[in-house]
């Protein structure tokens, strides 16, 4: 059987509850390195904003900014940096998740080849 809709609500007109489950609202497999997106969920872009920047746009936004993010990346496979690397978010919006990736032993900003973002919260009515 197959169940095709755009929402589901409880019987009040709210959001389900999954049995005290939570489920990424967005995710991303990003190449830093070729700005190409390998696979994602409810993401409807990215930007390359320069070396080490990128911005996830949602399709469906959050209910505000006040969500959790997880922000991950590995330079590049067998490489001088290997996993002497390190993600972040720097600044998001109920839409927008902004990530930055670095070498963690100079600081500098590097396009990491595996980019990997998630969003956990709620997402606007």
């Amino acid at each position: 059987m197959t169940v095709i809709t755009d929402k589901i609500q409880n019987k009040t007109g709210g959001p389900v509850e999954l049995g005290k489950q939570v489920a990424a609202k967005m995710w991303a497999n990003y190449d830093g390195v070729n700005a190409t997106v390998r696979d994602s969920f409810n993401l409807s872009s990215s930007v390359d904003l320069g070396s080490g920047h990128t911005e996830f746009n949602m399709t469906s936004g959050m209910s505000d900014a006040n969500y959790c993010t997880n922000n991950t990346c590995k330079y590049l496979v067998n490489a001088a940096f290997g996993n002497n690397t390190k993600a972040e978010v720097y600044g998001k919006t109920a839409g927008v998740v902004n990530s930055i990736t670095m070498s963690s032993s100079s600081g500098n900003n590097i396009d990491c080849q595996y980019v990997y973002a998630d969003v956990l919260g709620e997402l606007a009515q």
